[in-house]
């Protein structure tokens, strides 16, 4: 499918998935956290919203994660909505070994982690990192 001037690069991320054995260590600890602080503080709210904490903090890890790559934007689709961003409101990007982080700003900033956008490879490095190139400039030396 095309749209926005080139093809569509579309692909699914699930960390968890991809490492059974190691969710399965991530999943205990978290419930471990939640049991310990409900009885250290003797209150079972306040378990549960260690719980609720963990998880949705790591919900990326656990949940699949749906990206698309086009022309025009960058999408990336979770459990909890979706949300798109224009390349126009893009800048830089820096690419490590399981994913790229996509920036609004065209110096390293301490607001990278909340304006910008995180895309995770799943076996397709190359793809991604070509797509990505096309529409932004690479900021090295983080």
């Amino acid at each position: 499918e095309e749209r926005g001037g080139g093809p569509a690069l579309a692909w699914r991320a699930w960390p968890a998935a991809e490492r059974p054995a190691q969710a399965v260590v991530v999943g205990l600890a978290i419930l471990a956290a939640t049991f310990g602080l409900g009885a250290y503080g003797g209150d079972a709210v306040l378990g549960g919203a260690a719980f609720a904490i963990l998880f949705l903090s790591l919900s990326a890890y656990f949940l699949p994660t749906r990206y698309r790559i086009d022309g025009e934007s960058v999408e990336v689709a979770t459990a909890f909505g979706r949300t798109s961003r224009p390349w126009s409101g893009l800048a830089t990007y820096v690419a490590d070994a399981r994913g790229v982080s996509l920036s609004p700003y065209r110096r390293a900033s301490w607001l990278d982690a909340y304006r910008g956008v995180r895309l995770l490879f799943q076996g397709n490095r190359g793809d991604v990192l070509g797509a990505v190139a096309a529409h932004l400039v690479e900021r090295r030396g983080r």
